[in-house]
């Protein structure tokens, strides 16, 4: 009983982080496609570009018939795969499943009103992105670095 009312808070505490990245993600969307009617150059290297993004991560060309629907496959799959193979009560799996949920939705909802994904960070010579694809990345890159420890054990 005891355990089963910790997975429910994890799941909780998890869902609002989720929601707060989605926020964030989609506030700074907005912020671009509202503000960045040219580049915004901060440094030789780093520059806010507005960009639509129709193709899949580093803008790779896929059909847009196959990008939403994937996504959504892949979305589901995860959701359901990831909260049974990992730790729930591990801080490395709150936050990377915060991450990679906040970041996921913010690029599936983006694809759903729009049709493509707004991106607008620019790094040296690296596609343009946005915090979605940041969450992503950081969220995969820490199950990976930490996957010994946070995986659950049966």
């Amino acid at each position: 009983m005891q355990t089963t009312l910790k997975m429910k808070k994890s799941y909780y505490k998890i869902g609002f982080a989720v929601f707060l990245l989605f926020v964030l993600d989609v506030y700074t969307k907005w912020l671009a496609t509202a503000w960045l009617d040219r580049p915004l150059e901060i440094t030789s290297w780093f520059s806010l570009v507005y960009s639509r993004n129709f193709g899949t991560a580093w803008s790779l060309p896929v059909p847009k018939e196959i990008i939403l629907p994937l996504n959504v496959v892949i979305f589901v799959i995860v959701a359901f795969w990831l909260p049974k193979a990992l730790d729930l009560r591990s801080k490395h799996t709150f936050i990377a499943l915060s991450l990679i949920f906040g970041g996921a939705l913010g690029n599936i909802y983006d694809r759903m009103a729009f049709g493509y994904v707004v991106d607008f960070i620019k790094v040296g010579w690296w596609p343009v992105f946005n915090l979605a694809d940041v969450f992503l990345s950081a969220g995969i890159f820490i199950i990976i670095v930490f996957y010994g420890k946070i995986k659950r054990h049966n």
